[in-house]
């Protein structure tokens, strides 16, 4: 969360690049870590679902890594975006850590709401993560 380039987090522009490759420069998942993640998401055997998967993915993120792929079936070259095991937990630990510290923060006479916002952050980034 702190990686975003959220004025309200950030007000150090040297901090900034540095942050913000935590979420562009991500080391990769391993390729059979990959396989398996897509083989039980979508329920089917991974050789009979693409004609081709790069192994290499096309980048990796703090949350997920996206891969270049063709169907069997239909020939279609798609995407294939697979979350990092674990990510889901790491981005709920930091909701909640963000949430205590802005509690912290409105008991100390702050005059905004900083609790709502991170509500509405947990609302936003919970229903795209499997």
């Amino acid at each position: 969360m702190l990686a975003s380039e959220s004025p309200l987090l950030l007000n150090s522009r040297s901090s900034l690049p540095r942050l913000v490759t935590l979420c562009d420069q991500t080391p990769s998942t391993p390729f059979d870590v990959v396989r398996n993640v897509v083989e039980k998401q979508l329920g089917k055997n991974f050789d009979d679902m693409f004609e081709f998967f790069d192994v290499e993915p096309v980048g990796s993120a703090s949350i997920a890594q996206v891969h270049r792929a063709r169907l069997k079936l239909s020939k279609t070259d798609v995407t294939v975006k697979v979350q990092h095991l674990g990510a889901e937990h790491l981005m709920m630990v930091d909701i909640r850590n963000m949430q205590a510290m802005t509690l912290f923060l409105q008991k100390h006479d702050l005059n905004f709401d900083l609790f709502s916002a991170t509500k509405e952050m947990e609302k936003q980034v919970s229903p795209p993560l499997p």
